[in-house]
């Protein structure tokens, strides 16, 4: 028998199945890092997470004999940990819920380690070509083929709110995939693989050219206030409407796309066109800031993208000419009168433009600049002229009308035309591509998303970036390591790379960087790879990225695994201020310290008033060097290779470096 409110329920159930209809049910995702061919941290628990509706029973079976299972929580997200074996695989890995199943394949367990850092880590096997190639490269690709060494390229991505997720791929090493492998990372994991005989995998996740704070969490920079006032006073809905309201546009790859960027750009390199309601800009430029081109914003804030600078200027004599200027970040169009005389893509060459005579005019001409600017620095570096064979040249430096074109911002370009222009100076604050306007933004876009992922420790090259502001590092860099192991929930190692010399300019500025990276070492569980002796004068980029990697290997060897190395550079530990000298005492000198003398004095003192002057320097024993100076008769400091390029005299027996040094307080 019917039961009698049973039509009842069946009515409400009608009435509410019809104002609330049911929506399709998400599919049970998991965290994209998650992939066929990942490396996961053997002997340990394991963290695990996706999405899903909210209470769908989700279950994962391993077939290294390990099963889990968890509910999804009413946010739609799902975590669960679950066990890993010995080293070995390959495995197979199902992630079920009712009504799907993934499955993930081929995967291994073995050592992870998490790469990070500016350029020297992003810098791939096959360098930055032309001038900046990894030494060696040939042959270590040849013989890359490994189906236990693996890599994951995190795919650059910068933002202001924490993402979930993150693009990128676990490849295996081959001589073909190996080609985009990070050559710090690869050669640090070649080493272990050597020695430990484990699957490796590492996750790469680096952008050259980028702070340290970039890589920081919001909480962990509200110690740093000036960072922290960055993020508190930013203004997103603003900034996010504003970038929605514009037309947009690809960003160009290639000249031809740059050429082609918009048809209403035609205009702007003719004689003719009117730019009289633009703004002005000097050329040679440093750097690209707003004032130039929109009204009202702060000359902080750096804005990349696409812009034109017109200028005239008037020829007596007519014949061929060169147009030279010293070179454009990142590419150009150039137009005289109307025609193009050049273009090109590459932010370090020369510009040679020949501009014919049958183009020119006697009295007036005009000369237009198409300038595309990707991110990082943004410069036209001058002179800017003409030059004949007979050597007559004409100066085109100076004043030049100016206008933003389009405006980088993330994967897309916002093109600014006619309307745009008249709105431009309603336009809010909006942070550039570059990840350096905005503390965290890497943090936010690249390391937020792998918070938990299984890992043994972490291998960090960078610093070229705060070079300049050493004292801040000094506590920016051992917060930012404290940083990434609060949110892993362990205190796992952490050793990184000191910056290599190179001439900054002739100022000390990177040696106080160098310092401030030592001293970090007394962070528990870090250490230091001193290249001192791997730098080179005019590239930033040193091409010995295998020895690099070797002794960052040597540091996990030593520490974590067990091996008993003596690859460990010499360390400086104490001094001891004597009458008329100062005494040095060092430690993993292996059987003892070498000075090498064919490089001139590279140790000084300094009494009270902080001028140093060379030092005389003599082993005093194994561990101990003595200095003195007879124009220092009470010294209180001393310091060693400090220089922004410097080339090392002090070894230990196994050959590797002396870090430079200071024992004045950290003042830069």
């Amino acid at each position: 028998m019917q039961h009698p409110l049973g039509f009842f329920y069946l009515f409400v159930m009608t009435v509410l199945c019809a104002c609330f209809p049911q929506t399709e049910p998400e599919p049970m995702i998991i965290s994209s890092i998650f992939q066929d061919h990942m490396v996961l941290q053997r002997d340990t628990t394991i963290k695990m997470w996706g999405t899903a509706d909210p209470g769908t029973h989700i279950e994962i079976q391993a077939d290294w004999g390990e099963t889990e299972s968890t509910i999804c929580l009413p946010n739609g997200e799902w975590r669960t940990q679950i066990k890993t074996g010995a080293a070995g695989g390959p495995y197979t890995m199902e992630i079920s819920t009712s009504d799907t199943t993934l499955v993930l394949r081929d995967i291994l367990l073995g050592e992870v380690w998490l790469a990070s850092g500016q350029s020297n880590m992003e810098m791939p096997m096959t360098g930055f070509p032309p001038l900046e190639l990894i030494e060696g490269s040939i042959e270590a690709l040849a013989t890359s083929d490994d189906p236990s060494l693996r890599m994951l390229n995190v795919v650059k991505h910068s933002s202001i709110t924490p993402k979930s997720d993150i693009q990128g791929l676990w490849q295996v090493a081959t001589p073909e995939s190996g080609k985009s492998f990070s050559a710090t990372a690869y050669f640090f994991a070649r080493k272990l693989r050597q020695e430990l005989n484990v699957p490796v995998g590492i996750i790469h996740a680096s952008w050259g050219g980028t702070v340290a704070e970039a890589w920081m969490s919001p909480a962990s920079l509200k110690a740093f206030p000036h960072h922290a006032d960055v993020i508190d006073h930013y203004d997103a809905r603003r900034a996010e409407q504003w970038i929605r309201e514009q037309k947009r546009s690809q960003i160009p790859k290639r000249l031809l796309d740059l050429e082609m960027l918009d048809s209403i750009e035609s205009a702007y390199a003719q004689p003719d066109y009117s730019d009289s309601a633009w703004a002005s800009t000097e050329l040679p430029l440093d750097q690209c800031r707003t004032p130039n081109f929109i009204p009202n914003i702060s000359t902080d804030q750096a804005v990349h993208g696409a812009f034109w600078y017109r200028k005239t200027f008037s020829l007596e004599a007519i014949t061929d000419y060169t147009l030279e200027i010293q070179a454009i970040d990142d590419a150009d169009v150039i137009y005289i009168n109307g025609k193009q005389v050049g273009a090109t893509w590459n932010w370090s060459a020369v510009r040679r433009y020949p501009v014919p005579a049958k183009i020119l005019h006697q009295g007036v001409n005009s000369i237009a600049i198409q300038h595309y600017d990707g991110g990082g620095g943004s410069h036209i570096h001058g002179p800017i002229r003409l030059v004949s064979d007979q050597g007559h040249m004409v100066d085109l430096s100076g004043m030049y009308k100016s206008r933003i074109h389009a405006e980088l911002q993330d994967s897309v370009l916002l093109l600014y035309d006619e309307e745009a222009q008249r709105r431009l100076a309603q336009r809010p604050e909006i942070l550039g591509s570059s990840p350096n306007e905005y503390p965290s933004s890497l943090y936010q876009g690249m390391i937020s998303p792998i918070v938990g992922y299984g890992i043994r420790g972490a291998i960090w090259y960078q610093g070229e970036s705060n070079v300049g502001r050493a004292t801040e590092y000094a506590s920016l860099f051992p917060a930012l390591i404290q940083d990434w192991r609060g949110h892993w929930g362990a205190e796992f190692p952490f050793y990184f790379v000191q910056i290599a010399p190179y001439d900054y300019g002739g100022a000390d500025h990177s040696a106080w960087l160098r310092e401030a990276q030592r001293r970090s070492t007394m962070t528990a569980r870090t250490d230091m790879v001193v290249n001192l002796d791997l730098g080179h004068q005019t590239h930033i980029h040193p091409g010995n990225k295998a020895e690099v990697g070797k002794r960052l290997a040597a540091l996990a060897l030593y520490h974590d695994y067990g091996r008993d190395t003596t690859a460990l550079s010499p360390r400086f530990r104490r001094q001891l201020v004597r009458k008329g000298n100062i005494l040095l005492e060092f430690d993993r000198v292996g059987d003892g310290l070498v000075i090498i003398e064919a490089d001139g004095p590279q140790f000084e003192i300094a009494g009270a008033d902080g001028v140093f002057y060379p030092a005389f320097a003599k082993i005093d024993s194994p561990k101990r060097i003595v200095l003195e100076s007879d124009r220092v008769a009470k010294p209180l400091y001393a310091r060693y290779a400090w220089k922004d390029y410097v080339v090392p005299t002090v070894y230990n027996s196994e050959g590797l470096p002396l870090s430079s040094f200071t024992t004045e307080a950290m003042s830069h």
